[in-house]
């Protein structure tokens, strides 16, 4: 079955919190019987990260978002609106295209 897995937080084996830790885990046992998809947003600094999700999925679907490394609270507030896009950007790899 082709699954595509939308995670609001990039997946990483060592994530710095759990949402992240077990999205991947969940990936990495899903992709042994299916072929997994992901789109996920994916902030600046966490794009040397995909090398380990790789294995794990047919493809990746990064909706980059800009931040710093220390965030406030305009930070936040843009990641919070950045989720009904992450929501249309998967909507739109669903149809078959690509933003």
């Amino acid at each position: 079955m082709k699954i595509l897995f939308v995670s609001l937080f990039f997946p990483q084996e060592k994530a710095y919190h759990a949402g992240g830790r077990y999205v991947f885990e969940v990936v990495r046992k899903l992709s042994k019987r299916h072929e997994i998809y992901l789109a996920t947003r994916l902030e600046e600094r966490e794009l040397p990260g995909r090398g380990p999700l790789m294995p794990f999925c047919r493809d990746i679907y990064p909706n980059t978002c800009r931040t710093r490394g220390r965030r406030g609270l305009f930070d936040v507030m843009r990641l919070v609106f950045n989720y009904p896009g992450l929501s249309r950007f998967a909507s739109n790899i669903v149809r078959g295209g690509r933003e």
